[in-house]
């Protein structure tokens, strides 16, 4: 019998034939792992750099199950490397719809306006089968050429935005016209940031006018820093379907975020809200007591579970926390939450 690494190295060598990989997820027990990854790899890709591209190019030219096979696209630009952004950018959005049929989640990472030029938003929007779209660290020359991609993928499901930047708005009135009917019909929205909040607020209004208020069931609000979330209380007022909500705020946002949780929709069965402390002494914090008083949903689903949870992040802006508060510390700062039986006792999955 052969050993495990030999046929791992068989394995690799199936890379482009997926349909003989799959044959070989199902054979044993320790072929499976080294399959799926192949198989796992073969559905997405990550690209860095012009060489990146021309490579990935290069597969799916001459290998036509590759590209069949991918689904998910990662451009991630380091931001403090501009010179060359705009020109391989700009290549990827030329060379590769046609090549990806079945392409279904794209994310842009660290992209430059100079690369969402009229030409580059017009082939961007040349991925029809996007269902998924992530936009992380951009920036637009305007608010138009950000509506123009959203508005031109007839089957996107799926959108995330963090941290993006536009230049100006005086162009968004062009986007929404008089009587511009409802268009965008997400499933699910994620928004975070991390830095400055101050496109987050034309954002909620585009997305009010723009998209469809009965179809958005998931929203996930990571918001590291405080700030003018006003916008916010109209856009859950406005999410009538909304099943499963996530919050991830300061401590000192908490009575605003009790308040919003007051209109909560009585279909939202999961709510979660994340506390980020800056040091264990906001766990006294005046806004718990007043978060616990607040946050009564008028009507609620029957099977309403609120699960909270508090995060310490001494440095506030690292990506992992440096504590997470023991469960109980938590618990008993919302009595009156825990009275009602609202509140969910068991520590945050996979911790």
């Amino acid at each position: 019998m052969l050993p495990i690494e030999v046929w791992e190295i068989v394995i690799e060598s199936l890379w482009y034939h997926p349909q003989t990989l799959i044959s070989c997820t199902l054979t044993c027990r320790a072929w499976h792992p080294k399959s799926r990854h192949c198989l796992q790899s073969l559905r997405q890709a990550r690209l860095h750099c012009v060489k990146d591209l021309n490579a990935l190019v290069d597969e799916v030219v001459h290998s036509p199950d590759r590209a069949r096979c991918l689904r998910e696209l990662r451009i991630v630009v380091d931001t403090k490397d501009t010179s060359s952004t705009p020109t391989w950018v700009s290549k990827v959005t030329l060379t590769l719809p046609s090549k990806l049929p079945r392409l279904t989640a794209l994310e842009l990472s660290g992209i430059q306006s100079v690369a969402f030029d009229p030409l580059g938003v017009q082939v961007v929007s040349a991925f029809k089968t996007i269902t998924s779209l992530t936009f992380e660290g951009c920036s637009f020359p305007t608010f138009s050429q950000f509506g123009r991609i959203l508005l031109s993928l007839p089957s996107l499901k799926h959108l995330g935005v963090g941290d993006l930047e536009w230049a100006e708005y005086r162009t968004l009135p062009w986007i929404l016209g008089p009587k511009r009917a409802k268009i965008l019909r997400l499933r699910t929205l994620a928004i975070w940031t991390t830095r400055s909040t101050t496109w987050l607020g034309e954002f909620i209004w585009w997305l009010l006018t723009t998209a469809s208020r009965n179809t958005i069931q998931d929203l996930q609000l990571r918001l590291r820093v405080s700030g003018d979330y006003s916008g916010l209380r109209d856009l859950l007022r406005a999410m009538s379907q909304l099943v499963y909500l996530e919050f991830m705020i300061p401590v000192v946002d908490l009575e605003f975020y009790g308040r919003v949780i007051a209109t909560l929709s009585p279909h939202t069965k999961s709510l979660q809200v994340v506390i980020l402390l800056d040091s264990e002494s906001d766990l006294d914090h005046p806004a718990w007591s007043s978060f616990d008083t607040l946050a009564q949903p008028s009507t609620y689903h029957p099977d309403l579970v609120i699960r909270v949870f508090a995060l310490v992040f001494h440095g506030g802006s690292t990506n992992q926390p440096d504590w997470k508060v023991p469960q109980m510390a938590v618990l008993e700062r919302l009595p009156v939450l825990r009275a009602k039986g609202l509140l969910y006792d068991a520590d945050i999955d996979g911790s």
